[in-house]
């Protein structure tokens, strides 16, 4: 945020110079995990007014599902968005399901916005391998 006070005998101005979206912190590039780990990913982003923050999964470039709040996955699952405002014009957003399948697979993407703009992180591409079980059948 930039602000500038002018004052002079008759009165006295305030200036305070909006500023678009910008991503400060993307989340991991690259994650490989075996199912049923938890997926975490965080993002910072800076704005005037301040952004707010959606969190979008992609496969084959195609949009998947746009994650706004806390809610359940298609399956029922929980997935979780922690965000605060750490500053004036910063914010802070976390993503986490906690227990992933290998159809959370895909780029994910931190996107912020606000009224003068939006900004999107680098992807991040989350592989999530199915745990295997071997049972040996002896005759």
């Amino acid at each position: 945020m930039f602000q500038c006070i002018h004052s002079n005998q008759n009165c006295t101005a305030l200036i305070v110079v909006l500023v678009p979206s910008g991503i400060l912190v993307s989340p991991s590039n690259n994650l490989q995990l075996l199912s049923p780990s938890q997926l975490l990913l965080n993002c910072s982003a800076e704005g005037l007014p301040v952004a707010s923050i959606t969190w979008l999964r992609t496969v084959s470039g195609s949009v998947m599902t746009m994650y706004t709040e806390s809610s359940k996955l298609e399956d029922g699952r929980d997935f979780e968005i922690t965000t605060n405002q750490i500053s004036s014009n910063r914010i802070f957003s976390t993503f986490s399901i906690r227990s992933t399948l290998a159809t959370d697979s895909g780029s994910y993407t931190c996107r912020a916005s606000n009224r003068l703009g939006t900004a999107d992180s680098t992807q991040s591409i989350v592989s999530v391998f199915g745990k295997y079980l071997y049972k040996k059948f002896y005759p």
